[in-house]
């Protein structure tokens, strides 16, 4: 979706689209994006957990972002550690590889025919009615990995957190993000945000 990469071209959580051609068979396109120094999430979480005020503050960046992706009516179906990086100066969470967003009014960017098995991906993503919460949902388990440091199993989601001894909101909140159902999580990042931001001041 090149056209709609321009939409976000000024937000500092995602990445900076350099430019774009059609592929010779036109049947797809190359994309060139800006060059970030850093390395993605999944190779920081090898470390374990990143801490409380960490895990917020990337959390908050995160949710940010893809505040920005919804309000431009586009779902990333697909958020993981591997397409968020971590910028080497300054520590910036960018959002990267949209080759499995789609827009909410047309076609996604990948078939689920060529997904894998991925533990971050909301029950209903596969599906054609997918919507914004199926990022909610991918977010959530992001905070969970790195909150605990390991990504617990679906459906133990609520025994791992005890471990980690969140206030009654943290957990609440991040329940309803890793709801089955998807009615039971929140309305969006507008809500998930104004949640995290009363936390944000914890220390390590």
């Amino acid at each position: 979706m090149p056209s709609s990469a321009q939409r976000w071209a000024t937000t500092p959580g995602i990445i900076r689209n350099v430019s774009t051609c059609q592929a010779q068979d036109r049947n797809g396109w190359w994309v060139i994006d800006e060059w970030i120094e850093g390395r993605s999430l999944k190779e920081r979480l090898r470390e374990g957990s990143v801490g409380r005020q960490t895990a917020f503050r990337f959390g908050i960046a995160i949710a940010e972002a893809m505040r920005v992706l919804h309000a431009n009516d586009i779902v990333r179906r697909e958020l993981t550690p591997e397409c968020l990086l971590i910028e080497q100066q300054g520590e910036r969470v960018v959002l990267t590889e949209f080759e499995l967003a789609k827009l909410l009014d047309g076609s996604p960017t990948v078939s689920t025919g060529e997904w894998k098995v991925d533990p971050y991906r909301a029950p209903e993503a596969e599906s054609d009615d997918v919507d914004h919460r199926a990022d909610i949902y991918s977010w959530g388990r992001i905070m969970l990995e790195l909150l605990l440091g390991s990504l617990p199993e679906v459906g133990t989601e609520k025994s791992a957190l005890k471990k980690f001894q969140l206030s009654q909101p943290e957990a609440k909140l991040l329940g309803r993000c890793l709801s089955v159902s998807r009615r039971s999580r929140p309305n969006g990042f507008d809500d998930v945000l104004s949640e995290l931001k009363k936390w944000n001041h914890c220390d390590e």
